[in-house]
Parts: C-alpha cells; sequence; structure tokens
C-alpha cells in the first residue's frame, strides 16, 4: 500500500511535512489508519466474491498494463515508420475495447449470486 498512500499524500498534504509539526503527522497518520480500515472493510465485505474482485482488478489494472501502455510507450518513444504508429495505435485501441468489456461484464456480475461450481460432479 505503500506507493498509493504516498501518492494520495501528496495530493492531500502538499508541501507539508511531519518532521517539524505534529500537527502534519498526526493528520497523515490519520488518514493512514483510515485508509487501512477502508481496505480491511473492502477485503471483509468482498471475502465471499474474491473472484469476481479479482475479475473487476484484472479487468481494470492488468489489461492496460499488458495491452495499453506498452504500446503507447513504444509510440513515444521507438515508432519511426508509419506502420509502427499504426500497429501500436491500434493495439492500444483495442486493449481499450477489451479493458472496458472485460471491466463492464466483471461489475455487472457483482450482484449475481452463482451457484458454487463443484467439479468433482463434472468427473
Amino acid at each position: 500500500m505503500f506507493p498509493v498512500i504516498r501518492i494520495l499524500e501528496q495530493a492531500l498534504f502538499p508541501r507539508r511535512s511531519g518532521k517539524r509539526s505534529r500537527t502534519v503527522k498526526m493528520q497523515k497518520n490519520v488518514f493512514r489508519a483510515l485508509l487501512l480500515a477502508l481496505v480491511m472493510a473492502v477485503s471483509v465485505v468482498g471475502v465471499e466474491r474474491v473472484d469476481k474482485l479479482v475479475a473487476i482488478i484484472g479487468g481494470s489494472a492488468c489489461i492496460p498494463l499488458s495491452f495499453i501502455y506498452p504500446p503507447l510507450f513504444h509510440l513515444r518513444a521507438a515508432a519511426v515508420s508509419r506502420w509502427e504508429r499504426m500497429r501500436d495505435m491500434t493495439l492500444a485501441v483495442v486493449g481499450t475495447v477489451v479493458c472496458v468489456y472485460v471491466t463492464y461484464g466483471a461489475v455487472s456480475r457483482w450482484g449475481a449470486n452463482d451457484p458454487p461450481h463443484d467439479f468433482c460432479d463434472a468427473l
């Protein structure tokens, strides 16, 4: 959680350090405790639906990491020919469509009560 806390603290406490001010230090500590409580609450509520939570995270975070960001980085850093630029843009657009589709599918199934699968009966 460290990167998330660092980014959020920089946004909430710009140019304020807890080294010299006990008030700022306590504000940051309270913020960290509340963020941890929020993460714990989400995990307690979502324990029954871990598979659906993983599907949402995979659709919204992993697909961009594998199909959207690499072609965009290549487009900015190394694409020279028209073919390379078109390939990178096509991959980024297809990755965006897949990201939206998979995330939408995972979110839409969140409330559905799927019966548990009994794999032993299938054998």
